[in-house]
């Protein structure tokens, strides 16, 4: 595919063969910038490159971020690490609050009288009805003997 671009006598293309498909010219170095003019004042063109190179410095190093997967990886590692440990912290408050209770119950008798009264309601009810209470009991000692068997054998 060739194209008819207006070519100067040097053998340069011209600015008109360098316009965009918009049809508008593209600016070269000699012709400015879109944000601007380049200055003209030798400081303000070297504060000009140096804050152009401060940008670029920054998008490298947000590309390069991105890109390290590595680091990224060890970042969510350690941010879910955070998290467990918070949780851990909640459960283990929980748990310490549910013990005292507990202890509390267990040192002022309730606990201590409720387990009494169940025990005295099934010692009635197999005195009543002594042979599922018995065949029970036999089934609980053999799967102990099992049990105990199987961990042995280990």
């Amino acid at each position: 595919m060739t194209t008819n671009r207006p070519i100067s006598g040097t053998g340069e293309p011209t600015s008109e063969s360098l316009a965009g498909e918009t049809g508008e010219p593209r600016l070269t170095a000699g012709q400015g910038r879109a944000t601007g003019a380049i200055p003209g004042d030798p400081e303000a063109l070297a504060e000009d490159i140096e804050r152009t190179r401060e940008r670029l410095g920054d998008t490298v190093e947000a590309l390069t971020a991105k890109l390290d997967v590595t680091a990224r990886a060890r970042d969510r590692a350690g941010q879910v690490k955070d998290r467990i440990v918070d949780v851990t912290g909640d459960v283990t408050g929980k748990i310490a609050g549910k013990t005292g209770n507990l202890k509390q119950q267990l040192t002022t008798g309730n606990l201590k009288q409720q387990l009494t009264t169940t025990t005295a309601r099934v010692r009635r009810a197999a005195g009543q009805r002594p042979v599922p209470f018995a065949a029970a009991a036999g089934l609980v000692l053999l799967v102990g003997a099992w049990l105990t068997r199987a961990i042995k054998r280990r």
